[in-house]
């Protein structure tokens, strides 16, 4: 695993709090795969990539 680790001793977290995640649209892999985001999902987004740039909202 991780640097050798076992699994067992790499520590668990739980998110319980959604504000804890980001939501992070791949536009450059979307495009490859011909599929168009719709704007309203682009908005929700916390984070884009796009022409290999990381956008932080």
């Amino acid at each position: 695993m991780l640097e050798g680790k076992a699994p067992s001793s790499i520590p668990v977290k739980y998110i319980t709090d959604p504000s804890e995640t980001d939501f992070l649209i791949d536009l450059d892999a979307a495009k490859i795969c011909g599929i168009t985001i719709p704007a309203d999902i682009l908005a929700s987004a916390s984070k884009i990539i796009e022409n290999g740039k990381l956008t932080t909202k």
